[in-house]
């Protein structure tokens, strides 16, 4: 599941865990715990529908795994991932 148009929407959000709208704004392809069920795979991103819209600092947070791959990090992506689907949909 690729969608150009999709992740292009993201990128005009705000970030969805911390609020910012600073023009860091990216889709962050969820990674860590069971995301293999969401399509990640060796050298293979989860699909462009299991994105959230994150600033860079978020991004760089849940890329490190600073604090592990725990289930409280995977929850925080999952509902970003939620919230920013959420959000393309209001936008229509």
């Amino acid at each position: 599941m690729r969608d150009r148009n999709y992740l292009d929407k993201v990128r005009g959000l705000s970030c969805q865990i911390c609020g910012a709208d600073d023009g860091t704004i990216v889709p962050a392809h969820y990674s860590g715990y069971m995301s293999h069920k969401l399509g990640k795979g060796m050298g293979q991103k989860a699909w462009d529908n299991c994105v959230a819209a994150l600033c860079h600092s978020c991004h760089s947070v849940m890329d490190s795994y600073r604090d592990g791959n725990s289930k409280d990090r995977a929850i925080t992506f999952l509902i970003a991932i939620l919230q920013t689907q959420k959000a393309i949909h209001e936008a229509g």
